[in-house]
């Protein structure tokens, strides 16, 4: 992510609107896109919201560190995906 700083503050911003703590609307929009991952059926999309999902990562955020594991497994899901994709392409007869 380019940019952490603005990503936090439309969390802060939208806590005004909803009238929800900061921890709170953020878990829900977290628990969405993690729940949603198994949705997205295009391996190339997928890998997007998987590197978006890791640049998250470089953060002291307690609720992006409690799901490390879960970042880490959807993360390399997409990878294989896209490797079996390649393999699957290149190697048809």
């Amino acid at each position: 992510m380019n940019n952490q700083n603005s990503f936090y503050s439309l969390f802060e911003k939208s806590c005004n609107v909803f009238n929800e703590k900061l921890e709170i609307l953020f878990m829900k929009f977290f628990n969405v896109w993690i729940e949603s991952g198994d949705h997205i059926v295009n391996p190339a999309q997928r890998k997007i919201s998987s590197i978006a999902l890791l640049s998250l990562l470089p953060t002291e955020n307690e609720i992006i560190l409690n799901n490390f594991n879960i970042i880490l497994n959807q993360s390399i899901e997409s990878l294989y995906e896209i490797d079996d994709e390649f393999l699957q392409s290149t190697y048809m007869f």
